[in-house]
């Protein structure tokens, strides 16, 4: 049996703290071989807030495209099984360190003086943010290991949006209301400097942006989307407003990033997905860029 799995696309990029110069993250390729011969002891990364550990499992080169998997697991949290048949409950054997793996794959390439990364959609493994999580946390060791000093730059991403996306705003005659989907982490954070209680917060909350009355907040919009693009904590952005005939319309970002699907067989035993055909998979698409 075959199971399809969603990609997204997205571009690597460092920005420079003291000049703000952004640029290629042209040495990612060099950052996965380190961590690729470090034991897998030392590959280990934690993710605190979500009680999820993860490391990178596989990394090779095919031709002009590299790609591999990172492993993950979400811990702490043993509930009893339950039977689909019967309803039958027993206790689960995991411990509270243990928990099910998950494998998110991904594929790079160097195109166009870009670096392009397709990372599998696994909404129960490694997000686009946690990946770059992982990323800075072992250039930071890499750096420091090779030149005993501290990158002089940041890492981001860019997330590539369908070629429609700007057409379909620039189309649009006025754009009069936004509703922006943030992170309740945004409360504390040094803006707005709420206090750490958040916890009854729903995870994600909507900023509603209106124009002034016969005005437009296009330009407003595009700005929005590009802080979108850098992996903050904006979440989602919904834009209302009126076409050319003044009829009205609606985007959403959720629709416009670049998606692909790939598919692979399931273990028939296990559930798992075939590395093998989805990593093949991906180094096609990749093969495009």
């Amino acid at each position: 049996m075959n199971k399809q799995r969603k990609v997204t696309y997205y571009t690597v990029c460092t920005k420079e703290i003291e000049s703000g110069e952004i640029k290629p993250f042209l040495d990612i390729v060099n950052l996965f071989n380190y961590v690729k011969e470090l034991p897998i002891e030392e590959r280990l990364f934690e993710f605190g807030r979500d009680s999820k550990s993860c490391y990178l499992g596989a990394f090779s080169k095919h031709q002009d495209i590299y790609s591999g998997f990172i492993k993950s697991a979400k811990h702490s949290y043993r509930p009893p099984l339950m039977n689909r048949s019967t309803g039958d409950e027993r206790d689960n054997p995991k411990t509270l360190s243990e928990g099910d793996r998950e494998t998110t794959h991904f594929a790079i390439k160097e195109s166009g003086g870009e670096i392009h990364l397709i990372l599998e959609r696994n909404f129960v493994g490694i997000t686009i943010n946690q990946f770059l999580l992982y990323l800075k946390k072992y250039n930071e060791i890499r750096i420091k290991d090779e030149t005993d000093e501290r990158p002089s730059y940041n890492l981001l991403h860019y997330t590539d949006a369908r070629s429609d996306f700007f057409t379909a705003l620039n189309t649009m005659n006025r754009a009069v209301v936004a509703d922006v989907v943030i992170d309740r982490q945004l409360l504390g954070s040094s803006s707005l400097r709420f206090s750490d209680r958040i916890f009854p917060v729903k995870q994600e909350m909507t900023l509603t942006i209106k124009a002034e009355r016969s005005e437009s907040i296009k330009e407003t919009l595009i700005d929005l989307w590009n802080v979108f693009n850098r992996g903050s904590d904006i979440h989602k952005i919904r834009i209302y407003g009126t076409d050319q005939d003044d009829n009205d319309t609606k985007i959403d970002t959720s629709f416009v990033e670049k998606i692909d699907y790939i598919s692979a067989n399931v273990d028939s035993d296990t559930g798992v997905l075939n590395s093998t055909e989805l990593l093949r998979e991906l180094r096609k698409l990749a093969q495009s860029l």
